[in-house]
């Protein structure tokens, strides 16, 4: 293949004139042998390798070509340059010259970035492992946690989504202790990394929150080994949680009086009913909460729970 060779520096690179329509220009460097960049008719510039091995030539794109990253930039320290090509990295030319000698040196070795790359574009990410977690095991569960489970995730561990704010509710806000793993490759986050996101939730915000990740955290990759599509261990397995103490604290009976006149003093009816309902039958929060009329009948003094915790419905009834 037929190419012009130059000493790449920012400037220079800046600088080429555009192919025309529907072709292609290369140009090689003439420090690094093998890293070209191919210009586009429409302006796109991307680092590519290209070396002939046993005769035949064999092209490995390495990203594209952004002036705005400073040429002081290096490549992540410890880089997993397989793992960094399969996200089409932007690069400067100090970055695709550090990564042409490694896929190079891979090349040598009989392997081809470029393969690796393709198996990495069909590996899911986290927050695609989430609603994939969603929607084959917890909503034919029936599991009743699915909100919290969603809320917990996007918070601590995934992205926020940018929707508006409800009219009553708080802006929903990532805390500093908290990642956004939504993007990341389900095989390139470490049990290290699980270990100091447990560590810092714990330490910032608490020990029940940096359980729960990990519990969601641990979940999800269970299922996602069990339906082949990890092939790896768990990154959660060995995370040891935090130990919890249940709690021991009780309404004692001299307390009664004072909780009740507090009960009735609450300004909202819909909360006052709801601690009373939940308090005086004894059900479950979400029982509660989902009760309709259909459900009870004064009457008989009955309330049917079409849905209980393990999935049969049960009837309640009242001495008068």
């Amino acid at each position: 293949m037929a190419y012009l060779k130059l000493n790449f520096s920012r400037s220079a690179l800046v600088g080429l004139p555009l192919p025309p329509d529907g072709k292609r220009a290369y140009y090689g460097d003439a420090k690094e042998p093998g890293l070209l960049l191919c210009i586009t008719s429409t302006g796109t510039k991307s680092f590519q390798v290209y070396v002939k091995r046993d005769r035949r030539p064999v092209r490995v794109t390495l990203g594209r070509f952004n002036p705005s990253i400073a040429d002081s930039v290096e490549l992540p320290r410890d880089c997993r340059h397989s793992e960094f090509l399969a996200n089409t990295p932007e690069l400067n030319i100090r970055m695709s010259r550090s990564l042409a000698a490694m896929v190079k040196i891979d090349l040598k070795a009989g392997i081809n970035p470029a393969d690796t790359k393709r198996a990495k574009r069909a590996e899911l990410t986290l927050g695609e492992l989430f609603e994939e977690y969603v929607s084959r095991h917890l909503v034919p569960q029936g599991k009743k946690t699915i909100d919290a489970t969603r809320a917990d995730f996007e918070r601590y561990a995934g992205q926020i989504p940018s929707t508006p704010r409800k009219k009553h509710g708080a802006k929903r806000v990532k805390h500093p202790a908290s990642v956004n793993w939504s993007n990341r490759l389900i095989s390139s986050i470490t049990k290290g990394e699980v270990q100091q996101l447990h560590a810092d939730l714990g330490k910032h915000i608490g020990h029940r929150t940096a359980n729960q990740i990990v519990t969601i955290l641990r979940a999800m990759y269970n299922q996602a080994i069990r339906w082949e599509l990890f092939g790896k261990d768990n990154p959660t397995k060995g995370v040891r949680k935090f130990p919890m103490r249940s709690r021991e604290r009780f309404i004692q009976s001299d307390e009664l009086p004072r909780f009740f006149a507090a009960v009735a003093d609450e300004p909202s009816d819909d909360v006052r009913d709801f601690v009373l309902l939940d308090l005086l039958s004894g059900a479950r929060k979400s029982n509660v909460l989902s009760m309709r009329w259909a459900d009870v009948n004064l009457d008989r003094a009955e309330w049917r729970l079409p849905d209980t915790k393990n999935g049969e419905p049960m009837t309640m009834r009242w001495s008068r």
